[in-house]
This record gives C-alpha cells, structure tokens and sequence, in this order.
C-alpha cells in the first residue's frame, strides 16, 4: 500500500510538470505611437534664381555735341561740318512698355537738354499718338537759332530722337500746325507737302550717309 501511494505521487508530479511545459506565457502587445506618411519630405533647399532680369533700357534722345569736342559718342550725326554735330545720349527716364510714353519722355528730356543750340519760347508736347509703327507728334512753341542752318539741326534732333524708339517705323511731326520738315527751308524747291511722313528707312539713310567720321 505504501509504495502504492509512492508511485501515486510520482505520477501526480509528472502530470502537473507536463502542463507547466505546454503553457505558453501571454502578453498584451504594446501599440506603436501613430507615425506619418512614409512618403518623404522634401528637403529644404535654398531657392535658386530664375532667368535673369536685364535692367530696362534708359531713353535716348539725340543733343547737341560740342565742337571741340574730341570723340563725339557712337552713333552721332554731323548735321554740318564743324558747326552741328548731333550725339546719342541717355536720359534719366527707364524704358516704359508704352511707345508714347517713351517717345513723350525722349522729346520732354531733348527739349530740356541745355546744351541746345537754338532759342525756343514755349515749346511743349501738344499730343502724340502711335498706331502700328506709325508716330504722330504735335508740337507748340516757337523756335529761334542763328539763321536757318540752326532749324535745320533742331528738326534732325527732333526726328533722331523719335526714330530712337525702335518701335517707331514712321512719322509725322508738326510743329504750330507746320510739318517740321520744312523748318529752315527757305527755298519753295526744297519744301514737302505738309502730310509728308517720314520713314525709318529715310532716317537710317540720313545717319549712314552723315556718319560723323565718315569721309
């Protein structure tokens, strides 16, 4: 009997080690904290310029250079030889998208320009108007210069300071109701009908043919 109740013993302590060794432990998993999109970020780069900008134009308009004079800039036009010679220069004004106003501020600077050569009483800017390449400038006032040779150059400055636009391909140019292109023309042979129009064409034959430094 008691080595009955032995063997019962050991069996009993085998049965409960046997199911010790089959229990699996349980745990309560832990939760992740949400994250983001696993999509990455683009880095932060520094902006980087686009097509440089060039800085508008300035205005020309045309002056009257000094005789003595060594080197008249580029593009200048000798009107007459050793009395006239009309330059290129910049004005303080920018380039607008708008060819009225550039034509109005580069007759505004010229007319202000006081290396002038001729005497004027008022003379202004009435109206101007630009339709397809064609400019019409109204002008009012009076000019005055030591004989006609001096209206003579003072109408070159008018017409190379508008045919300096490049948009400008013709032009009609009063003044006091009068074509300029009869300003300083004393002899009725040598006078234009008062529509006459001028033509880039025209002006650009004009400036080659009188080059200053041309032979």
């Amino acid at each position: 009997m008691k080595r009955f109740l032995i063997l019962l013993a050991i069996v009993l302590a085998l049965f409960i080690f046997a199911c010790n060794l089959t229990r699996v432990p349980t745990t309560t998993p832990t939760e992740l904290p949400a994250t983001e999109s696993a999509s990455p970020k683009p880095a932060n780069l520094p902006a980087t310029d686009g097509p440089s900008v060039l800085p508008p134009v300035p205005i020309v308009y045309y002056y009257f250079v000094e005789i003595e004079a060594k080197s008249p800039p580029a593009g200048s036009v000798v009107v007459f030889p050793d009395i006239y010679i009309l330059g290129p220069t910049l004005s303080d004004k920018a380039r607008s998208p708008d060819t009225v106003t550039n034509i109005s501020s580069a007759l505004q600077a010229m007319l202000n320009d006081p290396r002038n050569q001729w005497i004027s009483t008022g003379v202004g800017i009435t109206s101007i108007s630009f339709t397809e390449g064609a400019a019409n400038v109204v002008l009012e006032g009076e000019y005055f210069g030591v004989g006609d040779v001096t209206l003579i150059a003072a109408r070159d400055q008018i017409l190379l300071t508008v045919f300096a636009e490049d948009a400008v391909q013709t032009a009609t140019i009063t003044l006091n109701g009068k074509n300029i292109a009869n300003m300083g023309v004393s002899h009725s042979s040598q006078a234009k009908p008062e529509d006459y129009t001028y033509t880039r064409a025209e002006i650009k034959a004009f400036m080659e043919e009188n080059a200053y430094g041309v032979p």
